[in-house]
C-alpha cells in the first residue's frame, strides 16, 4: 500500500524558497515543472509536482461533493484560459503548470491570495521553506 502524500502547510510568514525535482516526475519538453492549483473562493492553494496527489488532497479537504475533482478534469483544465467554465475545474479550481525555475515566485503570489497554502509532495527534502517573520529586538539590545 502506498503511503499518503506528505503535506507542508505554509504559514503566512513562511515562503517556499527552493524546490528540486521529485523522483518519478515526468519532464515536459525537457523541462521539469510543478502544478499550482488555486481555489476560486480564496481558501486553499496547492503546489505539487504530481497532479494525482493534489487531487487526492483536494478531495479529502473539501466536504462538498460538488467541489470534489477528478484527475481527468484537472488534466483537461491545466493551463486553460477559455471554455464553458472558464479556466476552472468544477467552477472552483484553477490548475497551472509552472516551470520549476519560476515556481517559488509564482507560488508566493498564489499564497498571498489564499487563506491556506499547502505543498503536496512525496519527498519533503525536495522543498525548502524559510521563515520571514520579522525579528524582535530584545529589551537589552533595543534602543
Amino acid at each position: 500500500m502506498k503511503a499518503p502524500p506528505a503535506l507542508i502547510i505554509l504559514e503566512r510568514h513562511e515562503k517556499l524558497t527552493g524546490i528540486m525535482k521529485e523522483k518519478y516526475t515526468k519532464p515536459r519538453h525537457g523541462r521539469a515543472f510543478a502544478y499550482v492549483v488555486g481555489d476560486r473562493l480564496g481558501r486553499l492553494s496547492f503546489l505539487g509536482q504530481k497532479l494525482p496527489l493534489i487531487c487526492k488532497v483536494i478531495n479529502s479537504a473539501v466536504h462538498d461533493p460538488v467541489s470534489k475533482v477528478s484527475l481527468n478534469g484537472m488534466w483537461q483544465t491545466a493551463d486553460r484560459v477559455e471554455g464553458r467554465a472558464g479556466p476552472y475545474c468544477k467552477g472552483r479550481w484553477m490548475v497551472r503548470r509552472v516551470d520549476l525555475d519560476d515556481v517559488c515566485e509564482e507560488y508566493a503570489r498564489e499564497q498571498a491570495m489564499h487563506e491556506k497554502a499547502i505543498v503536496v509532495c512525496d519527498e519533503i527534502p525536495c522543498y525548502r521553506v524559510t521563515c520571514e517573520r520579522p525579528r524582535q529586538q530584545s529589551a537589552a539590545h533595543g534602543a
